[in-house]
């Protein structure tokens, strides 16, 4: 259960990232930043590349920095056949998003024209560590590894119809279903944390009749409580160990969103207390903790109160017994990634909660993003200085948290912003040649080429989908159409061993979302009252337009809606819309009698 009780004062040690790497045990290593150049000296001094990719709140990363990094044999044969690079996987979403697979933390070698030659996850005890480095420094040629990437050809090449046949579609329940955890809930892996897709796949299933899934959707929600900090709040990044109940206690913020989103999703449909309160939990501790000054989000804060030293002593005290051993350490970096999924997540909490502070706050960090971290052509940087950018990630997270913000609001500008993003994602993401998006833009002189990857995807398939609907667009329409039909490719949709992300795309696409107008002055308390209602409407899939005639024409007018003396609602589908509704609770009693089967499910 959730402690109702929070603390509000709060001493945050914040400590910069380089302060603490010029502090650690391996400081002898000449730890170097990752850049294009590397690889030009690496051919120059005929050595390999050592890449340390890590994390700032990563404990298995203190401990390896204190434990096999400080070791003097090591430190010699890296310093006599290695350049080493160490990079910090959140401020490098291009190296984040190429070694996700192994870490973090991630040991990589590479030779002087970029083939990976060793790839290695977690931590890596001393003896294996000099037996690594001896190896590949004595036969520097690809070395096994514990799983088979696909070439870069294999990831390019689209199929040919674009459409997600029945029999991949059958594949892709029968995975998801073949880990599920029915005693405990969540998937069957070693880390068990809320996975997004999953829990919203399984709660539009709900909807649809489907009550194995609505019974596993609770239990995989409330089993997830456990990892809701009871004195702080905050999600903890997961759980090992098969189970609810060994958590690490990282609290990242794509993390955060991921549990606002997934609680707020879960209790308007499921109408568990419980969830929202600990979606509203989560959102106290990120104003006390990773909010700054100016509204926008910082990036984390560590497991570690000591480096190195596992806190699971310490997340069972108090709040007044954890300030008297110190606060973890919070990185204050401000990522356009990590502030654009918490935005859309706190839309998704006011939508069920109707409390202003939360859309405040939302509206808060994406002004900021927009003043300090715009691109011309609308895009967004990462950092106040981006190495290896533009990343996609950065720009469509801001352009669905636009997006959603304007769902929530009625601001056109939040809606031209959204609209000024994509297009932008289109221009600097769509490989010239073949489908999908790619990470990060392509550049001359380029070494690392950048990945196409299903987690991106999917959601900018669902985002393009959605906002053609918005803006009438086909050119969204058409992106939505292409990045899917890269989706839908067999070796592709089957890369990852439960990824219904892509059924939930394939519907969207091939059926209209809700579509849910308020009609009327947005000062008006019934045209508010209304949008309230429209927000409630349980599912992610909708359309919401606040349509005030003095502000003119709606940017897509394809309902022609009456005037009318007072504000009133309208619920439409692809083929008819509703009569005018003026009272809140008419809009969930015209919902209510809808089909909700649908026939085009795949």
């Amino acid at each position: 259960m959730i402690a109702a009780r929070f603390y509000f004062a709060v001493s945050l040690l914040v400590i910069p990232f380089n302060t603490l790497h010029a502090e650690s045990a391996s400081s002898a290593i000449r730890w170097q930043e990752f850049s294009e150049d590397i690889f030009k000296r690496a051919a120059r001094e005929k050595k390999l590349i050592l890449m340390d990719v890590e994390a700032v709140w990563c404990h298995w990363c203190h401990v390896m920095d204190r434990e096999t990094y400080s070791d003097p044999e090591v430190q010699r044969l890296i310093a006599k056949n290695f350049i080493a690079i160490r990079v910090d996987q959140d401020a490098r979403p291009d190296i984040s998003t190429r070694y996700q697979d192994y870490g973090w933390p991630a040991t990589i070698v590479l030779s002087a024209d970029g083939t990976d030659l060793v790839k290695r996850r977690g931590y890596i005890r001393l003896q294996s560590m000099k037996e690594m480095l001896s190896e590949v420094a004595r036969n520097p040629v690809p070395h096994s590894d514990e799983r088979k990437d696909a070439t870069e050809q294999e990831q390019l090449i689209g199929a040919q119809d674009g459409t997600l046949s029945a029999e991949l579609a059958t594949k892709l329940v029968t995975n998801h279903e073949r880990f599920f955890d029915l005693e405990r809930g969540g998937l069957d892996f070693s880390h068990r944390y809320i996975n997004p897709d999953s829990i919203e796949y399984l709660l539009n299933e709900s909807a649809r009749g489907n009550t194995g899934y609505e019974i596993f959707a609770r239990k995989t929600l409330t089993g997830a409580l456990k990892l809701i900090d009871p004195t702080w709040g905050g999600a903890y990044q997961y759980s090992t160990d098969r189970d609810w109940d060994h958590a690490h206690f990282e609290k990242i913020v794509p993390t955060q969103a991921l549990n606002i989103r997934s609680y707020a999703l879960g209790y308007i449909q499921l109408g568990d207390r419980a969830y929202l309160t600990a979606a509203q939990a989560v959102h106290a501790y990120l104003k006390r903790f990773l909010t700054s000054p100016e509204g926008a989000f910082y990036t984390s804060q560590d497991a570690d109160v000591i480096r190195g030293v596992h806190s699971e002593d310490y997340f069972a005290l108090d709040d007044e017994h954890r300030r008297k051993q110190g606060i973890p350490q919070v990185d204050t970096h401000r990522y356009s990634y990590e502030n654009g999924l918490l935005i859309s997540a706190l839309v998704d909490l006011y939508a069920v909660t109707g409390d202003g502070d939360v859309v405040n706050d939302a509206k808060r960090a994406a002004n900021w993003i927009i003043t300090n971290r715009s691109l011309p052509g609308g895009g967004f940087r990462h950092d106040e200085r981006d190495a290896g950018g533009p990343y996609l990630r950065d720009s469509l997270a801001m352009a669905q948290g636009l997006l959603s913000l304007y769902s929530a609001t009625g601001d056109r500008s939040l809606l031209k912003q959204s609209t000024e993003a994509a297009h932008f994602i289109i221009k600097t993401f769509s490989h010239p040649t073949q489908l999908g998006l790619i990470s990060y833009a392509m550049r001359k002189g380029l070494v690392l080429k950048p990945p196409l990857l299903q987690e991106e995807n999917i959601p900018a398939a669902r985002f393009f989908n959605l906002l053609s609907h918005y803006t009438g667009d086909p050119k969204f329409k058409e992106a939505a159409a292409r990045t899917l039909k890269w989706l839908v490719q067999p070796k592709v949709a089957l890369q990852s061993s439960t990824e219904v992300g892509i059924l939930i795309a394939n519907r969207e696409i091939r059926t209209s979302p809700v579509h849910l107008t308020i009609v009327g002055h947005k000062d008006e308390q019934g045209s508010k009252e209304l949008l309230a209602a429209a927000l409630r409407v349980p599912g992610a899939y909708k359309r919401i337009d606040w349509w005030d005639k003095r502000e003119g024409p709606l940017v897509n007018p394809d309902v022609q809606y009456p005037d009318l003396s007072k504000p009133a609602a309208f619920v439409c589908t692809a083929s008819r819309c509703s009569l005018p509704i003026f009272a809140p609770d008419g809009i969930a009693k015209i919902l209510s009698a809808r089909v909700t089967s649908d026939p085009a499910a795949y």
